[in-house]
């Protein structure tokens, strides 16, 4: 699934039946989302966003309650929209030297001061050591949170012992 493969090649590459790699399609991300933002870290903590293009796939036909608020595209065509837009979702995440990771939808956009906080506060360690980008949310953060704050000029993403290559 991560490598983007068909359902009939995952089920190939862990020798499943197509149907059992359908459902375990669907059932996979369930289970991941149910442990999405629970959980802490401390240390060295890498703190980052990604963003994904809003997807609005499926029937809406029979949905009484849903609007599409854009016209829909074709498959992999690109937002029209330059930059980060509201047509994007943005994903935080952090992890710590450790291996745990807290990660968690935070909106549509660019991520914000709000955003940030809700995703690391009450789940980051005291004294904690927090490792970013130039995202100017996260500079305010570690004052607000009491932590360290190594913040990677951008383009760079190693700044001796500290990184976010997450």
């Amino acid at each position: 699934m991560i490598n983007g493969f068909s359902i009939s090649r995952c089920a190939e590459e862990v020798d499943i039946s197509i149907t059992t790699s359908f459902y375990w399609r669907h059932k996979i991300p369930d289970a991941i989302r149910a442990f999405m933002g629970i959980g802490k870290v401390a240390g060295v903590v890498e703190a980052d966003e990604t963003y994904y293009r809003v997807s609005y796939k499926g029937n809406h036909k029979k949905s009484r309650h849903f609007t599409m608020p854009r016209a829909p595209r074709k498959r992999g065509k690109e937002v029209k929209t330059r930059g980060l837009s509201k047509e994007y979702v943005c994903v935080g995440y952090a992890i710590d030297r450790e291996g745990n990771v807290i990660t968690e939808v935070i909106g549509k956009g660019r991520a914000g001061y709000a955003d940030l906080k809700r995703l690391l506060d009450d789940r980051i360690g005291k004294n904690s050591i927090l490792c970013t980008d130039s995202l100017v949310g996260y500079s305010r953060i570690a004052v607000d949170l009491g932590l360290t704050h190594e913040k990677m000029d951008a383009k760079k993403f190693k700044k001796g012992v500290y990184h976010i290559r997450a």
